[in-house]
C-alpha cells in the first residue's frame, strides 16, 4: 500500500503503487496510485533520493494530476516524467498523457483537448526517435471491479 497521510487528506489503504520510475537525474522517484480515483485520493507519489542510499527514499508530496489510472511513468530529462493516465478522474474514458516537474509539483496534459478523445484509455507508450509518441488503449479502467469478468471492457486501438 502506498503512504498514508491522514492529516493531509489522503490515505491510501488498498491502493495499488502501479508502475514507478527514477527521475533522469537520480532525485525522485515517483509512483502511481492506480485505484486513487475510487477512493478521492491524489494520484500521484513523489519521493526524494538522498544522496546517502541507505536512508532510503522520503515522501515528499502526493500529486492531483489530469485523469486518473497513472500507468507507465517516462523519466524525460532532469527532474521531469511523462505519465500515461488509463481514465479520467471517474475511471472511464478518455484519459490522458501528463507532463510532470517532480521537483516544483507542476503537472499538465500535454494533450490540446484530452476530453475530445474518444475510447482514449493510454495504457503503455514509446516515445519514437523523431520524438513522436505511439500509445496504445488497454483497457476502460472503472470496469475492472465487476463481479461479471464478462463487463469488463478491453480496448484495441494504437
Amino acid at each position: 500500500s502506498l503512504v498514508s497521510d491522514a492529516a493531509n487528506s489522503f490515505g491510501q489503504l488498498g491502493n495499488e503503487p502501479h508502475h514507478s520510475a527514477v527521475s533522469a537525474d537520480g532525485c525522485y522517484f515517483i509512483a502511481g496510485g492506480l485505484l486513487s480515483f475510487m477512493s478521492g485520493n491524489k494520484e500521484v507519489f513523489v519521493y526524494d533520493i538522498p544522496n546517502n542510499h541507505k536512508q532510503g527514499p522520503r515522501f515528499l508530496y502526493a500529486l492531483d494530476v489530469p485523469g486518473a489510472c497513472p500507468d507507465e511513468f517516462l523519466p524525460l530529462g532532469g527532474p521531469t516524467f511523462l505519465v500515461s493516465m488509463m481514465s479520467n478522474e471517474q475511471g472511464d474514458s478518455p484519459g490522458d498523457m501528463v507532463y510532470i516537474n517532480a521537483e516544483t509539483g507542476m503537472a499538465k496534459s500535454i494533450l490540446k483537448n484530452s476530453s475530445a478523445l474518444i475510447d482514449f484509455n493510454p495504457h503503455g507508450y514509446g516515445l519514437l526517435p523523431n520524438g513522436s509518441l505511439f500509445v496504445a488503449d488497454y483497457i476502460k479502467a472503472n470496469t475492472l471491479f465487476s463481479t461479471d469478468p464478462s463487463q469488463i471492457v478491453f480496448r484495441n486501438t494504437a
